[in-house]
């Protein structure tokens, strides 16, 4: 039933460790079952390296390097705006948003991605904390966001 409603309207979701070998795996099950349209962060050079060597076809993926995005300073813009009360001032919010989760939850925020899964290498509060400072809680009808915990 889920997959269903899912394959009626794919939805965006960036996956901020997408350089990951089992978030690849998982993008591609993902493109294959016209689940979702994955946006992977990281490195495009060394992802697209990384998907012919795992035998994934990753067509219909989109991959958005942080550190030469074309959104990056909106993104820094809006996240001074949105923490500047709480003390970040714009040159820590240029260094904030080199973190993969920071630049992921922007895209949410703005409405560049509709759901955002990770945690897959990280620590539970690193993962949570800039989804919680930034997408903050919202309506479930509004934006949705997954994380997932697996150190193995």
């Amino acid at each position: 039933m889920m997959i269903h409603k899912a394959q009626a309207e794919p939805k965006q979701v960036v996956f901020p460790e997408g350089d990951n070998e089992k978030i690849l795996r998982a993008c591609h099950t993902l493109v294959q079952e016209n689940i979702a349209i994955p946006i992977l962060l990281g490195n495009a050079e060394a992802i697209h390296k990384k998907v012919p060597e795992l035998g994934l076809d990753l067509r219909g993926t989109r991959i958005v390097d942080p550190s030469n995005s074309s959104q990056r300073e909106r993104y820094v813009e809006e996240l001074f705006r949105l923490r500047q009360r709480r003390g970040v001032r714009m040159s820590e919010a240029r260094t904030l948003i080199d973190d993969r989760n920071v630049f992921a939850s922007m895209m949410l925020h703005l409405g560049d991605a509709d759901a955002l899964v990770s945690g897959v290498t990280q620590h539970f509060a690193d993962t949570i904390r800039p989804a919680l400072q930034i997408v903050r809680v919202r309506r479930p009808a509004q934006s949705v966001w997954l994380l997932c915990h697996d150190h193995t």
